[in-house]
């Protein structure tokens, strides 16, 4: 992810410690393109949330939001590789909780008998 990403994330993770990334990416390319490994990743933005706040300090802004600007600004090309923590039966929960029991009675919907699970198809990742 991401240096912007990176950055939400741990706010994230500091909230409820469980959170995910917001998006995923398997790699990026390009000219101005960088990969850096993830404590490289937390000093850069440490080293940015020191500035953030000394300026913050001088002009009487949200440090945060300088934050957040300087990241977009310093490192949005910048990638690190990370490990999401959260086990996968929690990821998907709501899917199989809200989403399939929806699907079900979806695809039930105006029929006599109920529809079963081998009934229901999902394509994900589709692109046409």
């Amino acid at each position: 992810m991401n240096g912007v990403d990176y950055l939400e994330w741990q706010r994230a993770q500091k909230w409820d410690g469980r959170a995910g990334p917001e998006g995923y990416c398997q790699g990026a390319w390009g000219g101005k393109v960088g990969y850096v490994r993830e404590t490289e990743m937390e000093e850069k933005i440490e080293g940015l949330r020191i500035l953030a706040k000394e300026h913050s300090a001088s002009t009487q802004s949200w440090w945060l939001g300088v934050l957040r600007d300087s990241v977009k600004r310093e490192l949005s090309s910048t990638y690190c590789k990370t490990e999401w923590t959260v086990p996968h039966h929690m990821v998907v929960k709501e899917f199989w909780c809200d989403t399939m029991p929806r699907l079900v009675r979806l695809a039930s919907f105006g029929k006599n008998n109920p529809c079963h699970i081998s009934d229901i198809r999902i394509v994900f990742w589709f692109d046409n």
